[in-house]
């Protein structure tokens, strides 16, 4: 999760204080990811560093305390529209270690691993079906929790084609 483009996403709207932005983070994520306080405060102050905020102002908080405001500069504008505009790719992995565990029970010979595959299946399949059955009574529409659940479902369905592709490639080498 990019902290820095999310508070710079939040900070597009309308200049704000830290704990604002703490709050409007968790509000439009539906509080499914903890932001805590200081790494807002770091963040804002990378940042700032970077050119990409600057302290407009300071307003004065429920409690009485007077709070820095913060809004974008023209860098940072351009830098969440760069943001918005890019496509979020997934990262290769160096250590897989559902992959890194198949391979080294081949390797080793002396493991079952049509077994292994078996087990790791069910283990898929039960999450599937526990995802699933929290997913039924999700609304129907655009919202974090919909779209984690969607997203879970599909990682796991990935997680048993794969499955069933390195039984098929085993099968394959057995006949070679």
């Amino acid at each position: 999760m990019s902290v820095r483009h999310s508070l710079l996403a939040l900070l597009a709207h309308c200049p704000s204080t830290p704990s604002n932005l703490q709050g409007a983070f968790h509000e439009a994520t539906n509080h499914e990811w903890k932001l805590n306080m200081g790494q807002v405060t770091q963040t804002l102050a990378r940042l700032e560093r970077d050119g990409l905020v600057a302290q407009s102002g300071s307003t004065l908080t429920p409690t009485g305390h007077e709070a820095i405001e913060y809004s974008l500069t023209d860098r940072g504008i351009e830098e969440v529209q760069q943001w918005w505009a890019s496509p979020v790719l997934r990262p290769d992995s160096e250590r897989d270690e559902l992959v890194m565990k198949v391979s080294l029970a081949f390797a080793c010979g002396d493991v079952d691993l049509i077994g292994l595959l078996d087990t790791q299946r069910q283990a898929v399949l039960q999450q599937l079906r526990e995802v699933t059955k929290l997913s039924r009574n999700l609304p129907h529409t655009l919202s974090t929790d919909r779209l984690m659940a969607e997203r879970r479902v599909f990682d796991l369905e990935a997680d048993v084609r794969f499955l069933d592709r390195a039984e098929a490639l085993l099968n394959e080498s057995r006949k070679a």
